[in-house]
């Protein structure tokens, strides 16, 4: 002011001077909405997970430009950027609930989900005249049968006896019998256009010189054999072993894919409850100068109410070309960038990215990604589990989803049963136990409390049943939500003592009428179905046992486990559908004392109506189905 009074010429500053200059505001976008290649429809997974928040299922927008081109500071409707030191990266931030999310390449999320979906699907025989450009390559005998013609069989079919031993009931003398499989001839058909014969295979095991062991190495993989042991015992090179769970595991994926087609009209006439976890499993190192065990995460969800396995979803990808997906990774620098703008970001490529450990069972143990194949990250592969799952769930009118406390689950579950949760078609819980953080919920105090408040009721309602009281107390609970320390997330004390479940966090919103209804579920809540599917496997299936400490270090290192995820990944397969259709409830059943004839997961969902055989599924033609 003093040199303006004395100096006409000067000039006001236009800003305070500083000693470090302001930034250009950086266009922090998020990653934009991917078109579905199958449906045609967007995908746009960056929204808020909260169920009760205005902007649930609402997309954020990348920041709006000013006149001149550069961005505004903030996205474009009510959401920000934060970011996070733990992850390093930024998270998508509702400013309506403050609630943080990690962001989502859409892309990738599509391209798992495509991967995952499409294993197990049956290829369709079609012309094989690639050399005169027949108009009907590509054209399947099915869809466009009217473009071909049967020509007869390779061969006259011939019988194959196989002795088969029955158990003797009430300690009687097992029974054995002879049953003739047939071991038809391949289907032969001519092109009506180039005259082109090929042959449709109807018989699975046509050129296995070795099918009389079939059985019984099949069934020795779902009742803890060794693949070594195997070897010596039936006199055969590994690498026919190996080729042989891959022929059990292909005759597996058609067998439950044939069979499951109906189990959406079934789900749909009931309102299953289901329940989803995950499993570790660690694989051993090929290269003694890096001893660290590479680890798998299987994630699946089981209908509690008949035991069936709807879906087991391995983050492990054998089938890409993982050369050329590591060797872009490397020449483009995806490292450099974060995760949501990778070209591949359903994958981990680099052992500093391995995910750190959340079971107490693999703490301090260093891990890194296998030598073959690719590891996809927890997020993608818990995302394709529940677009799989919630494809064989579209029609129900209401179901109950109980899941294990986990960070995935919070973050993809919402995700993808957006629409679900927004129609009031689902109830979707999370469990926590004492061992999984729950301890921190339940003091002494607030058991103290829930006892006085149990018996208040009890002397209250004398008439009311056990069920009803309990449903009195759940209601309560809804009043009385709590916090573990240092969170935000909000959770319901279980009031039932007796309970393994500590504590249960909604998913999917709180009203009037869902604590109605909440209140009865809650009742029940149960994570029985998966854990007794992930005992099955870590019981029955030799693979996936817990592995050896070495009382020297730090290594973990498992004597019968796989070199190769892909054959572990496959095993978990065999065994579902092993468990699914062959697997009965006899031993509950005896238990129990009851009269009830065992059944399987399958006859109690009602897909099947026997017992199926390992044999069933070793001879299953898909072929065979359409054609006979």
């Amino acid at each position: 002011m003093y040199f303006k009074l004395i100096d006409s010429s000067s000039e006001p500053l236009k800003h305070t001077p500083q000693q470090v200059k302001h930034r250009e505001p950086k266009a922090n976008t998020i990653p934009r909405a991917y078109k579905h290649p199958v449906t045609g429809m967007m995908v746009q997974l960056n929204f808020c997970k909260n169920a009760d928040c205005c902007n649930f299922g609402v997309a954020a927008k990348n920041p709006r430009l000013k006149p001149d081109r550069t961005p505004n500071r903030g996205l474009g409707n009510k959401y920000k950027l934060t970011y996070s030191k733990r992850v390093s990266s930024y998270l998508l931030t509702c400013q309506l609930c403050n609630e943080s999310f990690t962001m989502i390449n859409n892309r990738a999320h599509v391209q798992e989900s495509i991967r995952i979906d499409s294993i197990g699907v049956p290829n369709e025989p079609s012309c094989t005249n690639r050399s005169k450009d027949c108009c009907n390559v590509g054209k399947g005998i099915y869809s466009y049968p009217s473009i071909y013609k049967k020509n007869g069989f390779t061969r006259k079919t011939r019988s194959w006896a196989i002795p088969i031993v029955e158990k003797g009931r009430n300690n009687s003398k097992p029974k054995t019998k002879v049953e003739m499989q047939l071991m038809h001839g391949s289907q032969r058909f001519q092109c009506k256009s180039c005259g082109k014969n090929f042959s449709v295979v109807l018989d699975p095991q046509q050129k296995h010189y070795r099918r009389d062991i079939n059985e019984q190495l099949y069934l020795a993989f779902v009742n803890k054999g060794i693949v070594n042991r195997q070897t010596d015992l039936l006199g055969l090179n590994p690498q026919t072993v190996y080729d042989k769970i891959d022929f059990f595991y292909q005759q597996s994926l058609l067998f439950s894919r044939f069979h499951e087609v109906t189990l959406k009209s079934r789900f749909a006439e009931v309102s299953p409850v289901l329940s989803c976890d995950r499993q570790y499993y660690l694989s051993n190192w090929n290269d003694t100068h890096t001893p660290m065990p590479s680890r798998i995460v299987n994630t699946s969800t089981v209908d509690n109410l008949s035991g069936y396995v709807l879906a087991s979803t391995v983050n492990f990808d054998s089938t890409s070309d993982s050369n050329y997906i590591k060797s872009e990774y490397k020449r483009k620098k995806e490292g450099d960038k974060p995760r949501y703008y990778r070209r591949f970001a359903q994958y981990i490529l680099s052992d500093d990215e391995v995910e750190s450990p959340t079971d107490n069972n693999f703490i301090n143990v260093p891990l890194q990604i296998p030598r073959k194949g690719l590891l996809v990250h927890q997020t993608y592969s818990t995302l394709a589990h529940f677009e799989k799952v919630k494809g064989l769930l579209i029609d129900c009118p209401r179901f109950i989803y109980f899941l294990d406390n986990d960070s995935g689950f919070k973050l993809g579950f919402p995700s993808v049963f957006q629409d679900l949760i927004t129609q009031d078609k689902l109830y979707a819980y999370i469990l926590t136990t004492d061992k999984s953080g729950g301890a921190n919920l339940l003091d002494a105090g607030m058991t103290e409390e829930l006892k006085t408040r149990a018996l208040a009721l009890q002397a209250e309602y004398p008439d009311e049943s056990e069920k009803q009281l309990w449903q009195r107390m759940w209601k309560t609970q809804f009043d009385r939500p709590v916090t573990q320390p240092g969170k935000r997330s909000e959770w319901l004390i279980n009031p039932n003592p007796n309970s393994r479940y500590v504590a249960v966090q909604p998913l999917t919103g709180i009203n009037e009428d869902s604590i109605e209804q909440a209140s009865m579920i809650l009742q029940s809540t149960s994570l029985n179905g998966v854990d007794n599917w992930f005992q099955v496997l870590r019981r029955l299936v030799n693979m996936l046992e817990r592995p050896v400490t070495s009382a020297t270090n730090s290594k973990r290192w498992n004597a019968y486990a796989g070199y190769n995820p892909t054959w572990m990944c496959k095993l978990i397969e065999i065994m579902r559908v092993y468990n699914n259709f062959c697997r009965t409830n006899e031993k509950s059943l005896k238990q129990k004392r009851s009269k009830d004839e065992p059944t399987t997961p399958a006859q109690r969902v009602g897909i099947v109506d026997k017992v199926c055989s390992a044999q069933d599924i070793l001879n299953f033609s898909f072929n065979r189905e359409f054609i006979l």
